[in-house]
């Protein structure tokens, strides 16, 4: 089930003479399948949320050679929320995309899914874990507030700041308080304190 030239077939048993054929080739079937794959190769590791990353995809056939006649696209989907990357491809060559950057703003366990552009012919990653981004510190002086305000704290008292990952979401991943001296800020966009 392996493409290649060469090959030939013995026969042999334990009264009458072995025989071999004559040499033959193996060819690459049709287009069936996509391997969907870290770029590096193999299965696509943990990634980050908001964090871009890329996925190598292969062209192959019913017994997974690499159909090198393939130079089309595909349209990447995923069970996540892709921010960049879904949609379509740029042209395989030679039956292989070998870098296709990806970014998925959410967290959770995901797939990655390659399609034929106009085709049938589908591949899925595997499995795979979006942790939230690293978290950052800011300070708001009430409830609701927005932006990077001081902290009114009594004296002697440590002011305090909300821990919160930087997905871009409202609330996403609250982790509770986080103390600091005075002055810190940081660059986060968008939060809702309860």
């Amino acid at each position: 089930d392996k493409a290649g030239t060469g090959y030939t077939l013995t026969a042999s048993s334990g009264v009458l003479t072995a025989a071999t054929s004559a040499s033959f080739n193996i060819t690459v079937g049709g287009l069936t399948n996509f391997l969907v794959e870290a770029a590096g190769g193999g299965s696509i590791g943990t990634q980050t949320a908001g964090t871009a990353f890329s996925i190598k995809i292969t062209a192959r056939d019913a017994s997974n050679n690499t159909v090198t006649g393939f130079t089309g696209t595909v349209d990447i989907t995923s069970t996540g929320t892709l921010s960049a990357g879904g949609g379509t491809t740029a042209a395989f060559t030679a039956g292989v995309l070998a870098s296709h950057p990806v970014t998925i703003s959410n967290t959770g366990s995901f797939t990655l899914t390659a399609t034929k552009t106009a085709g049938t012919e589908t591949g899925t990653s595997n499995a795979f874990t979006v942790a939230p981004s690293s978290a950052k510190v800011g300070s708001f002086l009430k409830s609701g507030a927005v932006g990077t305000q001081a902290i009114p704290h009594g004296l002697g008292e440590v002011p305090k700041a909300i821990i919160l990952w930087t997905t871009g979401k409202t609330n996403e991943s609250f982790s509770g308080e986080y103390l600091f001296g005075d002055g810190m800020t940081d660059g986060t966009t968008s939060l809702s304190v309860g």
